[in-house]
């Protein structure tokens, strides 16, 4: 009886232990979890209130005035703006293309502050498990911040640092989101969809940036007049727009560029019908139809090629390395030493006009240079720039010289 006793004493005892032990454990994971929020905390506030960051303004959205560049005697030989980019009001957009970008780029627009926490959590999940930051889980707000402001600071960074670190790309989506919150509550939905809609690059190869030039571009007409799939394509395409541009068939023969869109365009379709935008008939119709009865009929190549093109492509790019700015959102007037006169030679010796090329397989590429003061004053970017799909510009693509220069250095 009294081992029992002893037993009964040792067991509340035992009892109280084991509550003071998970008491302390409960308090230490307390406590963890409180100075975890407090730092996310502090490091967010700073983050957001950093004074190199990004801020908000609208005047950042405005479609401001073209871009214009200069050759060396002031005269303007380029404007880019009203080429590539023609605003249209969001009265204008008929719904078909409403829907279709709800559909397929963020179903809850009307519905979030700009944020869509379902939607970012999904995607962070599946960047977790990837190990990158391919799903972005963008709203179509977060999108419009990110054409106007979060690109500029990432190529600002990248001109500093070289790259971008994980710390950057997590920094410049939290200022990203933050900066959408604010939008949302100073601009409305209708005027935030026609902010994005008339930003979006429809790719280089084309040219194209927003919805009216790219209907323009596919379809030969306004924004106004596209039909369902037209919508669908135009909606869907954005996502890689060198991918699945059908019109890319004719400088790019090895992939079928045709088909990729048609199928990304069917994708739109379905998504359309599972949100309830359109009726299975309407989905059926679209969906049969061949992309190609759609597209523009005539050539969609310039009728007469620029000279001056090459070097343009290398202002803006170099403008883009220099600025941390793209010349075809923020307007800029670009003042050069391009000397339009020995450019206009320097593209006729390209393409043969000057001396005849052997064969199909020799080809140049060179740069003219004022030796008093290093300006270039023209730039032979080879045979093939004005009509490959990828531009290749030999005279600032560095290859190795060879025995080509022996003769000359002899």
């Amino acid at each position: 009886m009294k081992k029992r006793r002893s037993n009964d004493t040792e067991t509340p005892k035992k009892m109280k232990r084991r509550l003071d032990i998970w008491n302390k454990i409960a308090v230490v994971i307390l406590t963890l979890f409180l100075v975890g929020c407090i730092s996310v905390f502090f490091v967010l506030v700073n983050i957001i209130n950093d004074p190199e960051g990004m801020r908000f303004s609208q005047d950042g959205l405005q479609a401001m005035s073209n871009s214009r560049i200069y050759d060396t005697n002031g005269k303007m030989i380029y404007e880019f703006g009203s080429e590539i980019r023609d605003d249209v009001k969001y009265k204008e957009i008929p719904q078909s293309v409403i829907d279709a970008f709800l559909s397929i780029e963020d179903s809850r627009f009307f519905d979030h502050n700009g944020f869509d926490l379902p939607r970012f959590l999904s995607a962070a999940i599946t960047d977790l498990r990837s190990g990158g930051f391919a799903q972005g889980g963008s709203t179509l707000t977060m999108q419009m911040i990110d054409n106007s402001f979060t690109k500029n600071q990432e190529d600002k960074i990248i001109k500093e640092k070289g790259s971008l670190s994980k710390f950057d790309q997590v920094k410049l989506k939290v200022q990203e989101i933050y900066l959408s919150l604010i939008a949302e509550q100073s601009v409305s939905k209708e005027k935030i969809f026609e902010y994005y809609v008339n930003r979006i690059w429809f790719g280089s190869g084309n040219n194209t940036r927003g919805i009216q030039k790219a209907a323009q571009y596919y379809f030969g007409k306004d924004i106004q007049d596209v039909n369902l799939e037209e919508a669908a394509f135009l909606a869907g395409c954005i996502n890689a727009p060198g991918q699945y541009n059908p019109l890319a068939n004719k400088t790019d023969p090895d992939t079928d560029h045709l088909k990729s869109g048609q199928n990304r365009r069917n994708a739109t379709l379905d998504l359309m019908l599972q949100h309830g935008y359109i009726s299975q008939t309407e989905h059926d119709l679209a969906v049969n139809t061949n992309l190609a009865y759609d597209l523009k009929e005539e050539d969609t190549t310039t009728d007469a090629e620029d000279p001056n093109e090459a070097y343009i492509d290398m202002v803006i790019q170099e403008t883009q390395t220099l600025t941390g700015q793209d010349p075809a959102v923020i307007p800029m007037d670009i003042y050069t030493s391009l000397n339009t006169s020995v450019q206009k030679e320097a593209d006729k010796i390209c393409k043969g006009e000057v001396v005849t090329f052997p064969n199909s397989y020799f080809d140049v590429g060179f740069s003219i240079i004022d030796n008093t003061n290093g300006e270039i004053l023209a730039v032979g970017p080879g045979r093939t720039y004005h009509t490959d799909s990828v531009k290749t510009n030999n005279a600032t693509d560095r290859k190795q010289p060879g025995s080509s220069m022996k003769p000359l250095l002899a």
